[in-house]
Formats: structure tokens, sequence, C-alpha cells
């Protein structure tokens, strides 16, 4: 099994704990913004978080970190007002969009470039084994623990 921290690349080109966040995003989604189909998340509340590094971690059944990506700017206001703005960016049809935020008076776009892909993704199962991780329900700041993550020699860009 393969162990970053056994590797050595707990430290190496990581960036610290306060720049980067865990967003947990369900696998279709996750698959879209990795594979470039995609360059916003869309979610329902999120605070302003500006140029922070985005660690993806692909939700069940899936169960893994799979890359990093660069949050350029979170933005938030009504529904009604986002749709124009980000219906060709976000991968989701009008009618998703719609039910997704059905009673929101919020929504929140997280631009998303620099998508990069792990060589190979860290499984939960390993994770927690090794490092106690958990997976956020929605999003958190990274743990020292978790800096590795960031490590650029773990990537290929997409």
């Amino acid at each position: 099994m393969y162990d970053p921290i056994r590797e050595g690349l707990m430290n190496k080109h990581c960036v610290t704990k306060r720049n980067s966040i865990i967003l947990s995003i369900q696998p279709h989604w996750s698959r879209l913004l990795l594979n470039g189909s995609k360059s916003i998340e869309l979610r329902r509340k999120f605070p302003t978080i500006n140029n922070t590094t985005l660690i993806i971690y692909s939700s069940a059944p899936v169960s893994s970190i799979e890359g990093l990506a660069l949050l350029t700017r979170s933005w938030s206001t009504t529904p009604q007002d986002l749709w124009p703005e980000v219906a060709t960016k976000c991968g989701v049809s009008k009618n998703e969009f719609d039910t997704y935020f059905h009673g929101s008076d919020s929504a929140t776009a997280l631009i998303i470039h620099k998508v990069y892909r792990f060589n190979q993704p860290f499984h939960l199962y390993q994770l927690r084994a090794n490092i106690g991780f958990r997976p956020p329900v929605s999003w958190r700041w990274t743990r020292p623990e978790e800096t590795f993550l960031t490590n650029e020699d773990l990537l290929c860009q997409i």
C-alpha cells in the first residue's frame, strides 16, 4: 500500500494548513470537475474564500481524495441571479439547478481553475489508517497531518 507519509512526502512543497480546504463532492460531479467538463462547483452555503487550494474528496461509493484545484473565488447571490452566470460552466441542467436550490435564498458558485488529478487516489481506508482522516460532510480546512495532500509531486495536470 502506497503511504506518502512513509515515502517522505509529508512536508515537501506543501502549503500551510490555512491555505487549503477539503471539499466533499459526489462522484458524478467530481468526475466532471476532474475531467475539465465543469469549472464551477455549486453550494447552497459557503463562506467567502478566495485563492485557496481545494482538495477534492469524492464521496461514497468512491470515498477517496482524487485531486487538487485552485479555488480562485467564491461568489454568493440568489439562485435566480446565479444561473445565467454559471449555466455553461457548472455541469448541471436548469432543472437540476432549480431542484438543488429549491427553497434556498442563497446560491454560491465556487470558481475553480488549474485542476490536477493525483497519480494515485488516496482511499478513505488508507487515510483513516495512516492519519485518522475523517472526510467532511461539505468542506473544512485541512489539518497539519493532511498537508502532504498538496504535494505537487503527487499530481498530474489535467
